[in-house]
């Protein structure tokens, strides 16, 4: 009867998780666009919150003044490396691959021609029929490449056009942040305690613990991701100085924004860059530059579930597949956020708050085998 129950119960909470993660699904697909410049704005007041206590234990007076001042610092520095780098690196990677296609033909395209006609003569005097089949195998994948190169270049360049294009909307989005953030960090203390009035008495104990390991589990996320921007930037700096890429740190850097951004990441900027080299007749230099692209990808998915879930306190497995299945259900957010959230749901369950697995009486939750 007893086990009868704890089936029960282990049914009950596996149904009771599927709604959550289908609310989580529709919340992130409908409302989570609208409250992103609110959410940004939170993560940057935890962020730049230590810093303002520590001001404000020494200093109370000045606590508010600070945090306001430190705010406006920040985002003008993020607006200053935005138009500065961003906006250049932008420019210049919609010119070349704007370009992609008219080298295409005026160098690669030959070149391949060339090729065509020797294995046609060698084709003709072994068998005439083989040469027709090599004409016609050829010219389709001529006409392949063409397509795909020119859809290439049309919707990457399309994508910064839009980018372009939609700079009022983003312009909105980040003024409603940067005020969103003035507000919380000038009187984020305040803010809790009102939040808290509004949980029911019995739940507060739980909802204390879960903020609390919330932002610890944040804080220790943001330091696992830079050490993971600052090993792609140090490989990408090595491997761009052995090329002998000018401005090898600078460009490094940049690019290593981009390792950050799941959707683009490196490819988009490395790839690109090796197939305009090869089409420039750079064969070894477009070499090296994959060669650096594939030995990033392969040492970050390595290293990423590892860094990430010794931070969160999760086993590399479960957060690769807690990744994983984030980015397809729910884009990028997922990608961070499911292993957030996991990370939190099996601290409360350890804790006694929830309980996500059924266990044998007498047992302490640290011997449960899971995460």
């Amino acid at each position: 009867m007893e086990g009868y129950h704890k089936k029960e119960r282990f049914i009950v909470n596996v149904i009771f998780y599927c709604i959550i993660v289908g609310l989580l699904f529709v919340v992130s697909k409908y409302l989570l666009p609208v409250l992103m410049p609110f959410l940004v704005a939170l993560v940057v007041t935890l962020i730049l919150n230590p810093l303002i206590r520590f001001v404000g234990r020494h200093e109370p007076r000045l606590r508010k003044p600070f945090a306001i001042a430190l705010c406006a610092i920040f985002y003008i520095v993020c607006a200053y490396l935005l138009v500065n780098f961003g906006w250049t690196l932008t420019q210049k990677i919609g010119d070349l691959i704007s370009r992609v296609p008219a080298l295409f033909e005026m160098q690669i395209a030959p070149a391949l021609w060339m090729v065509y006609d020797q294995i046609q003569e060698m084709a003709h005097s072994i068998d005439p029929s083989l040469s027709q089949e090599i004409n016609a195998i050829f010219n389709d994948g001529m006409q392949n490449m063409r397509v795909y190169i020119t859809e290439y270049s049309m919707k990457t360049v399309g994508l910064l056009t839009g980018t372009i294009t939609a700079l009022p909307a983003i312009f909105i989005g980040v003024l409603i942040t940067v005020i969103s953030t003035f507000f919380m960090i000038a009187d984020f203390d305040f803010l809790v305690q009102q939040g808290f009035k509004l949980v029911p008495t019995s739940r507060r104990g739980a909802v204390q613990t879960t903020v609390v390991y919330a932002k610890h589990i944040l804080v220790k996320y943001i330091k696992s991701y830079s050490l993971i921007f600052s090993i792609t930037f140090i490989e990408l700096a090595v491997g761009f100085t052995l090329l002998g890429v000018p401005n090898s740190i600078l460009i490094g850097m940049l690019v290593a924004v981009f390792d950050i951004l799941p959707i683009l990441g490196t490819g988009g900027i490395l790839i690109p860059w090796a197939i305009i080299a090869a089409i420039l007749g750079k064969g070894g230099f477009a070499f090296g530059i994959f060669a650096l692209y594939v030995f990033i990808v392969v040492v970050r998915n390595i290293i990423e579930p590892r860094i990430v879930g010794k931070q969160i306190g999760l086993h590399p497995l479960v957060t690769l597949v807690g990744m994983f299945i984030g980015l397809k259900l729910f884009g990028v957010i997922g990608l961070f956020g499911i292993p957030i959230a996991l990370s939190i749901l099996v601290n409360l369950d350890r804790n006694d708050v929830i309980h996500l697995f059924p266990r044998d009486d007498g047992k302490s939750t640290d011997q449960v085998p899971i995460l």
